[in-house]
C-alpha cells in the first residue's frame, strides 16, 4: 500500500496537472482560431475512448480467468512445496514439473489471446489517428475553398492544437490509474491507523490496596464475535498471589492481555492503584505489571543480553539473583563463557521460559502475570520458583495462570474462569467441592527435567566435526547495530524464538545482483525456437520506427502545401497527401499487428518455459536450501510470479528501444540529407538528451540498489518485529526497534538528493524538443533569409528534429521500471544456469539392506547453532529393526534425512551395502526406499491417487487395493460414500493419526521397497489402535530393514529389535527397550516421563 500511495503521489501529479493544462490550453487555442474544425478532430476522442474503454473491459474478464487459473497453478506449487520431502522421496519432481505445466497451460492461453486484443485495438489507433491527420488536412482545405475568412495560419494552429491535445488525452488514463490505486492504498492505510491505542496519560498518585480491580468486564473478538468475558468483576489485593483457573480456551490469556491493554476493552473498566487503565501512560503501566508469556521471545545474542534485553546492564549481582530464582544460576555458570554463551536455537523450552522469566523479574515489576509461563516444568521445579519468587520479593503481587496443585494450595485467592464469567475460592477444595469438573483439569507433572545438558554439551566440544566454521563469533549484540547484524547475518528471530546466531551467507532476493547485460541476450535467446517471432516483432518494430519521420515529411510536406502554394495549387495536390496519411495509417497498423500478436505469443511461451524451468531447478534442491527463513513457501511462490515482469523488461522494452531508436537514428538521418548544416545546427540538443539519459539511468540504478538494499535488512526486523509484536509491547520495546533501523533517514536524505537531479533531468529532456524547434525555426529562417534553404526544407528538418529530441526526451519516463525488468530478466537467468544439478551416479543393484554409519557428522549450514550430529558410528544389519529416539531438538531425525540424501553429509561416509552414498545415483537409492511420515502431509485428491503417488510406475486399481489391504485399511476405505475415490479434505474426511500413519505406510509399501524409514513415528489414538499398528509393521517389516525415529518413546519403537536414544546429536543409550528400562538410564527416565505425563 505505501508503494501504490508512494507511486501516485510523486512526479505523476505534476505531469498529470501539466497534462490536462496542455490539453486545455491546445483545445481553446484551436476553439478560437477555428472551431468547425477543431470541433470535427476533437470528435475522434470519444470514439477512441469508447474502444479503449471496450479493449479494457475485455481484457480485465481475461484477467480474471488467467488469474483464476494462476491462483490454481499457484495452489498446486503450494501442495507440492508443502508435500517437499514426499515428493523428493519417492522421486517424483519431474512428475510435479508436468502437472505444473499442465496447470499453466490456460493461463497461456488467456494471455495470448490478451495480446491478440490489444493489437487489434493498437492496430485501429493507429489506423484513426492517420485518418484523423488525413481529413484535418481534406477538411481545412475545405475550408480555404468554401469560406475565404479562414486563413492558412488558422490551419496550421487548429491541425497542430488538436494534434497535440489529443496525443495528451491518451496519456490520462494512465494517470488516473495510478492515482486511483494510490487513493485505494491511502484508504487501507487510514482506516488501519483510524484506531490505535491511548499511548499518553497519567501515572497513579497513590497506591490503592486494592492493585487490580475489574468491574463489569465484557470482551468479545471482533473476527468471531464470540463473548471471551460476561460482565467479569473481582478485586486483587497489593501484595496477593492470585491464580487464574479454567479449561482451555475459556478466556484465561485474554483476561491478562486486558490488563495489559493488548486489547481495546469494550465495556466495564479496570482499575490500576485507583485509576482506569485507559487513562496511565501506557509504557509506565506495561514497567509496572511484568507478562512472562508461554511462548517466549528472547532477545539478544547471548544469555546476559537476554536477560538485560536492549537496556544497559545494571549490574550482575542483579543478573545473577534473577537467574538463581528461576534456577538457571548453576546451569548457566558451569558453561564455559557462563552468562556469555551465545544463544541457540535449539535451546529447551523449559530454559527459554527461565530465561524469560528472568527478563522480566529484571526489570523489577510491581506486578507479575504468569501466563503458564513455565508449563515446560516439572511441578516441583515450577513450585520451587513460585516459592522463590515469594520469599525474595514478599511486595511484589503475583497473578499466575497454572493448573499444578502445588500452587494452587499455596495462593491466596482462586479465580475459576469458565463460560466467560469468574467465580472466587479460597482454596482448591472449595473449587472442587462446588465445581466437581474441575478435578480432571488440575495435572501435576511427576518426573524433573534433565539438566545432563552440561555434560552433553562438553562432550560436543571435545568431539566437534571436521568441517568448516559455520558462524562467526560475535561479542555483543549491543557493540553493533541491529542493521550491521543483520548485515554480518548474525541476528534471526521468528521459528527459534530467539535472536540466533546463524551463518554469515547473503539474503537471497532476485532484486539485489547485478544485472549483465549478456544475461539479458541469453535470456531473451534462451529458446531457438521463438527467434523466427522475435525477428518478425524486431522488424515490425523497425518499421513502425520508420513511421513516424514518414509522419514527418508528411506533415512537412503538407504544411509547406498549405503555406505556399495558392489554393487552386492546393486543391490539386491535397487528395495525394491524404491518400499517404491513410495509407501510412494501414501500414502503422499491419506492423502494431504483427509486433503485438508476435511478442504476446512468445511472452507466452518464454514465460512458461521460465516459470517451468525455474520450478524444476527448486525441486532439484536439497532440504537445506529450503530450511532458510528467506526461502518460504511465499518467497518461492514470489519468485515464481515474476517471469511475466522479467520477460516484459527484456522484450518488450527493448522492442520500444529499438522503435524508439529506428525513429531517432532516421530522423538524424533525414535531417541531415535535407540541408546538414540546419540538422547539424540543431542536432547539438541529442548528445546532452542521451548523456543526461545515462546520467538519469545511473541515478535510477543507485537509488534502487539502495532502496532495494535498505528494504532487504529492513524487511527481516519488519516481519519478525510484527510476528512477535506482544512480546515486544509487553517490554516496551517499540522505540528499540524503531531505532534500529538506523538506514532510515540517510535513505531519505539520498532520495531526496536523486530526486531533485532526476526532477532537474526529466524537465530538461522534456523541454529539449522546444528548444531543438526553436534552434530550427531561428537557423532555419536567418538560411531562409540568405536564399541558402527553400521553406520546404526549413519545414521537413524542424519536424524532424522535434520528433527526434522528442523521442529521446521520452526515453527517461520507463528507465526505471526498465531497469528493475531488466535486472529481474537478468537473475533469471543466473536461476536458470545454476550448474548444481543432481548427480547422476552410478546405477544402485538391488539392496540387500545394510547400512554403515562411519564416523557421520552433520552440521546444518545455516542454523548451525550447535551441529546435529557428531561422528555416528553405527552397523545396521539387513532385515533389523532399528529405532533412533531422543527429545526434541535431538537430531533423531538426521540420520533419515540422510539416507535420503536431503541433506549433505558434513563429514565421514554413509555405505549401503558396500556403495558409498556420495557415489551412488541418489534417485536410484531413493527407489528402493519407503518413507513412512509420523506427521504425513497427503495431496488434496482421492486416497487412490495418494496411495499411488508413491509408486515407481502407473499404478493398476488392484495393487492399489491390494497394498491398503496390507495396511488393513481396505474396510475403512470402502466403507467410505466413495470409496477409494474420497478426496483427503478435512471437509470430506478427517483421519486419525493411525488412519493417518497406515496410508503413509501403503504409499510407501506401493513400491516394494527394501528399506522402510518411518519419521517422528507417533503414538495412535488408543491402545487398540497402537497394538493393530504393531502388529502390521511387524508383518511388513519382514525382509526389510527398518528404520524409525521419534520423539515418543511410547510409539510403536518398542517392537524395534534395537533402540538407540540420541542426546544432543550423540548415542547416549543403546539396545532393545527391555534393556534400556532395565539400565534406568536417559530413556528409562523419558519414558517414564512421557508415561505419566499420558496417564495425567
Amino acid at each position: 500500500n505505501i508503494g501504490y500511495l508512494q507511486t501516485g503521489l510523486d512526479e505523476k501529479v505534476g505531469n498529470f496537472i501539466a497534462t490536462l493544462s496542455t490539453i486545455t490550453s491546445c483545445t481553446l487555442v484551436a476553439m478560437y482560431y477555428g472551431y468547425q474544425l477543431a470541433g470535427t478532430l476533437i470528435a475522434v476522442v470519444p470514439v477512441i475512448s469508447a474502444i479503449i474503454v471496450i479493449t479494457r473491459r475485455v481484457n480485465n474478464c481475461i484477467k480474471k480467468r488467467e488469474a483464476h487459473h494462476y491462483r490454481a497453478a499457484q495452489a498446486m506449487v503450494r501442495q507440492t512445496l508443502n508435500h517437499m520431502r514426499c515428493v523428493c522421496a519417492y522421486s517424483k519432481e519431474e512428475y510435479e514439473v508436468n502437472k505444473y505445466i499442465s496447470h499453466l497451460a490456460p493461463v497461456e492461453q488467456c494471455d495470448v489471446l490478451k495480446g491478440t486484443i490489444l493489437s487489434i485495438t493498437g492496430a485501429t489507433l493507429w489506423i484513426i489517428i492517420y485518418g484523423m491527420y488525413g481529413f484535418a488536412f481534406w477538411q481545412g482545405v475545405q475550408f480555404l475553398r468554401i469560406n475565404k475568412s479562414y486563413s492558412v495560419a488558422s490551419l496550421i494552429i487548429v491541425s497542430f492544437s488538436t494534434h497535440i491535445a489529443v496525443f495528451y488525452i491518451f496519456q490520462i488514463p494512465l494517470y488516473i490509474n495510478f492515482m486511483w490505486k494510490a487513493t485505494i492504498a491511502a484508504r487501507k492505510i487510514l482506516v488501519m491507523s483510524k484506531r490505535t491505542l491511548k499511548i499518553g496519560g497519567a501515572e497513579p498518585n497513590d497506591a490503592d490496596s486494592r492493585i487490580i480491580v475489574f468491574n463489569n468486564v465484557t470482551f468479545r473478538y471482533s473476527l468471531t464475535g464470540q463473548a471471551i468475558l460476561k460482565n467479569v468483576s473481582f478485586e486483587i489485593d497489593r501484595g496477593t498471589t492470585v491464580a487464574i483457573f479454567g479449561p482451555q480456551c475459556s478466556g484465561k490469556t485474554t483476561l491478562l492481555a486486558l490488563i495489559h491493554r493488548f486489547h481495546f476493552l469494550q465495556r466495564g473498566k479496570i482499575s490500576f492503584n485507583g485509576m482506569n487503565i485507559e487513562d496511565i501512560d501506557l509504557f509506565w503501566l506495561r514497567k509496572q505489571i511484568g507478562f512472562a508469556q508461554q511462548c517466549p521471545v528472547l532477545f539478544g545474542t547471548t544469555i546476559l543480553e537476554s536477560i538485560t534485553c536492549l537496556t544497559t546492564c545494571k549490574s550482575l549481582d542483579c543478573v545473577h539473583e534473577v537467574a538463581e530464582i528461576v534456577g538457571m544460576h548453576s546451569l548457566i555458570s558451569e558453561l564455559p563463557l557462563e552468562y556469555n554463551t551465545p544463544l541457540t536455537w535449539d535451546l529447551q523450552v523449559d530454559q527459554r521460559q527461565r530465561l524469560a522469566l528472568a527478563r522480566i523479574l529484571y526489570r523489577k515489576p510491581e506486578i507479575l502475570m504468569m501466563d503458564d509461563s513455565v508449563s515446560a516444568l516439572s511441578s516441583v521445579d515450577e513450585e520451587f520458583i513460585f516459592d522463590h519468587l515469594k520469599q525474595t520479593y514478599e511486595k511484589l503481587t503475583i497473578i499466575i495462570v497454572t493448573n499444578n496443585p502445588r500452587i494452587l494450595e499455596k495462593v491466596d485467592k482462586i479465580l475459576y474462569l469458565t463460560d466467560g464469567r469468574i467465580e472466587e475460592f479460597n482454596s482448591v477444595g472449595q473449587m472442587v467441592q462446588t465445581n466437581p469438573e474441575v478435578d480432571s483439569l488440575i495435572i501435576e507433572k511427576d518426573g524433573t527435567v534433565d539438566n545432563f545438558e552440561v555434560e552433553t554439551m562438553a562432550k560436543c566440544r571435545d568431539k566437534q566435526p571436521s568441517c568448516p566454521p559455520v558462524f562467526p563469533r560475535t561479542s555483543s549484540f549491543f557493540g553493533r547495530s541491529y542493521q550491521q547484524l543483520l548485515r554480518s547475518g548474525l541476528v534471526q528471530i521468528g521459528r527459534s524464538g530467539a535472536f540466533l546466531q546463524v551463518p554469515n551467507v547473503s539474503t537471497y532476493t532476485l532484486e539485489s545482483r547485478t544485472m549483465m547485460f549478456k544475461n539479458l541476450i541469453k535470456f531473451l535467446l534462451r529458446d531457438k525456437r521463438r527467434w523466427l517471432q522475435l525477428l518478425f516483432a524486431g522488424l515490425a518494430s523497425v518499421i513502425l520506427g520508420l513511421n513516424a519521420p514518414m509522419y514527418t515529411v508528411l506533415y512537412g510536406e503538407t504544411l509547406s502545401l498549405v503555406a505556399l502554394f495558392d489554393t487552386s495549387e492546393l486543391l490539386k495536390r491535397y487528395k495525394f497527401f491524404t491518400t499517404m496519411f491513410f495509407a501510412a495509417g494501414f501500414v502503422a497498423s499491419f506492423c502494431k499487428i504483427v509486433q503485438d500478436s508476435m511478442l504476446s505469443f512468445v511472452d507466452s511461451k518464454l514465460t512458461t518455459r521460465i516459470r517451468r524451468e525455474t520450478f524444476r531447478k527448486i525441486l532439484q534442491k536439497n532440504m537445506e536450501w529450503f530450511d532458510t527463513e528467506a526461502r518460504t513457501i511465499c518467497e518461492i511462490v514470489g519468485v515464481l510470479r515474476k517471469p511475466p515482469e522479467a520477460q516484459q523488461g527484456c522484450a518488450r522494452r527493448l522492442v520500444f528501444l529499438i522503435e524508439t531508436l529506428a525513429s531517432v537514428t532516421v530522423s538524424i538521418i533525414l535531417s541531415m540529407f535535407y540541408n546538414w548544416k540546419l540538422g547539424l545546427a540543431t542536432l547539438f540538443l541529442t548528445p546532452m538528451t542521451l548523456y543526461m539519459l545515462q546520467f538519469n539511468k545511473r541515478l535510477v540504478t543507485e537509488r534502487n540498489y539502495h532502496v532495494a538494499t535498505s528494504f532487504n535488512k529492513a524487511k527481516k526486523m519488519i516481519i519478525e518485529a510484527t510476528r512477535n509484536a506482544e512480546a515486544i509491547a509487553a517490554l516496551n520495546l517499540e522505540s528499540k526497534f524503531i531505532d534500529l533501523d538506523d538506514d532510515a533517514d540517510n535513505l531519505i536524505t539520498s532520495n531526496q538528493n536523486n530526486v531533485k537531479l532526476q526532477a532537474f533531468i526529466y524537465g530538461c529532456c522534456v523541454a529539449l524538443p522546444q528548444f531543438a524547434y526553436s534552434v530550427a525555426v531561428f537557423y532555419g529562417g536567418y538560411m531562409l533569409n540568405r536564399n541558402e534553404i527553400d521553406s520546404t526544407t526549413v519545414f521537413k528538418v524542424a519536424e524532424a528534429i522535434i520528433l527526434g529530441t522528442l523521442l529521446v526526451g521520452h526515453l527517461v519516463l520507463p528507465m526505471e521500471s526498465m531497469s528493475h525488468e531488466m535486472n529481474l530478466s537478468s537473475n533469471f537467468v543466473d536461476i536458470l544456469d545454476d550448474s548444481k544439478e543432481v548427480k547422476s551416479g552410478v546405477r544402485v543393484p538391488d539392496l540387500q539392506g545394510r547400512i554403515t554409519f562411519q564416523q557421520v557428522s552433520f552440521v546444518h549450514s545455516y542454523y548451525a547453532a550447535i551441529p546435529k550430529l557428531y561422528e555416528m558410528n553405527l552397523y545396521i544389519k539387513p532385515g533389523e529393526l532399528v529405532a533412533f529416539v531422543g527429545r526434541l531438538h535431538s537430531g533423531v531425525s538426521i540420520p533419515i534425512q540422510l539416507l535420503l540424501g536431503f541433506y549433505k553429509i558434513t563429514s565421514g561416509d554413509i555405505f549401503f551395502d558396500d556403495q558409498q552414498l556420495n557415489d551412488v545415483n541418489i534417485k536410484e537409492l531413493r527407489r528402493q526406499m519407503g518413507l513412512v511420515e509420523g506427521e504425513p502431509r497427503f495431496f488434496n485428491d482421492s486416497i487412490a491417487y495418494n496411495i499411488s503417488y508413491g509408486g515407481n510406475r502407473k499404478m493398476l486399481a488392484s495393487e492399489i487395493i491390494a497394498t491398503a489391504k496390507k495396511v488393513a485399511l481396505h474396510d475403512f476405505i470402502s466403507s467410505l460414500p466413495k470409496g477409494y475415490y474420497t478426496v483427503l479434505d478435512d471437509s470430506e474426511i478427517i483421519l486419525t493419526t493411525s488412519q493417518k500413519i497406515k496410508l503413509s505406510l501403503a504409499r510407501a509399501l506401493v513400491r516394494n521397497p527394501r528399506i522402510l524409514l518411518f519419521d517422528n513415528l507417533k503414538k495412535c489414538e488408543t491402545e487398540e489402535a497402537q497394538q493393530r499398528l504393531e502388529d502390521i509393521i511387524s508383518s511388513v517389516a519382514v525382509g526389510r530393514t527398518c528404520i524409525a525415529s521419534t520423539h515418543d518413546p511410547l510409539s510403536a519403537t518398542r517392537i524395534f529389535s534395537r533402540i538407540i536414544f540420541i542426546n544432543r546429536g550423540n548415542i547416549s543409550e543403546s539396545g532393545t527397550h527391555e534393556e534400556l528400562i532395565k539400565a534406568n538410564g536417559h530413556y528409562a527416565r523419558f519414558w517414564r516421563e512421557e508415561r505419566n505425563r499420558l496417564s495425567n
